[in-house]
């Protein structure tokens, strides 16, 4: 039973991990606090509560309209419908695709292509680039079942969102103490539109006045790195096997599938700890600075 909720509590999750990791992407451009928080509120998650209600209504509708079972997608759903309401119902979805899509795909892979090389990278070709990527993976073929669409897709992609989820918390809260240095994350000209006027991202770190922020090299961190890959390797090689006709036929296969089941779970977990192992003679430089900035009365 506890392994039941698990793995629905992990569906769930991992439909969200994007989201939970890109928002910042997105409210980094809400000029006041209460605006990013109202946007949020509003944004996301009344039109998540509609969507939910309109998804279950239309599946229970379906039964009781000559379709053989509760029909998921809701695209199916327009065979039972009027021409004329069918198209207007394609043309919403068609909308709400797109804006999806925008907001939570194209706008943070975007983001994280042009931090690769930004003096070199402009926004617009990252994000036909991500577009290009996304279409190249094929994530459509595994929305064949409402099955797959949860347990393969969302499983799949939460064995990574996971593993970052983890590294970004354990970062903030254990490494940073929720101290931030601001002159870092958004140094001037960072947000301007020409990329050319940006400063070099593997040179922003050592410009912070703050000791204890000095932990990458050359730009990367190589503890997060470390992090993500010991996070993804568990639960990947599960969510792997369950692809493989002959590998779930293994007596290993019992203990990786309860690995897929949980990925996003067990990714989180395994990176956050494997990470604040790497970055603790950090933390402990963090501790001591700010002990001694308190006895300076600073």
């Amino acid at each position: 039973v506890i392994l039941v909720v698990l793995k629905g509590t992990n569906v769930i999750v991992s439909n969200w991990s994007t989201m939970i990791l890109n928002m910042s992407d997105i409210s980094r451009y809400a000029k006041t606090q209460r605006a990013q928080m109202i946007g949020q509120t509003v944004g996301i998650n009344l039109s998540m509560l509609v969507t939910a209600l309109a998804g279950v209504a239309g599946s229970i509708a379906s039964v009781h309209v000559g379709a053989p079972a509760p029909v998921w997608q809701i695209v199916e759903l327009f065979v039972y419908w009027q021409p004329a309401w069918a198209f207007v119902g394609g043309l919403l979805v068609l909308i709400a695709v797109i804006n999806v899509n925008v907001y939570a795909n194209i706008i943070p892979p975007a983001f994280d292509f042009y931090n690769v090389a930004p003096q070199h990278l402009g926004f617009r070709v990252c994000a036909l680039f991500s577009i290009a990527v996304a279409f190249a993976a094929c994530p459509y073929a595994l929305f064949t079942t409402a099955s797959n669409f949860a347990f393969r897709f969302l499983a799949g992609y939460g064995v990574v969102t996971g593993a970052l989820f983890g590294v970004m918390v354990t970062h903030y809260y254990a490494v940073k103490r929720t101290n931030l240095n601001m002159s870092t994350l958004y140094p001037p000209g960072y947000l301007d539109e020409d990329p050319a006027e940006e400063p070099d991202a593997s040179t922003v770190h050592m410009t912070s006045p703050i000791p204890c922020y000095h932990v990458c090299t050359t730009g990367h961190c190589w503890q997060a790195i470390v992090a993500l890959l010991c996070g993804i390797l568990l639960p990947g090689i599960g969510w792997i096997m369950s692809f493989i006709p002959s590998a779930t036929k293994s007596s290993y296969f019992a203990v990786f599938s309860i690995f897929d089941d949980v990925s996003w779970l067990l990714s989180a977990t395994i990176s956050s700890l494997v990470y604040l192992a790497c970055s603790w003679r950090h933390i402990k430089l963090c501790g001591k600075w700010k002990t001694q900035q308190e006895e300076d009365g600073i």
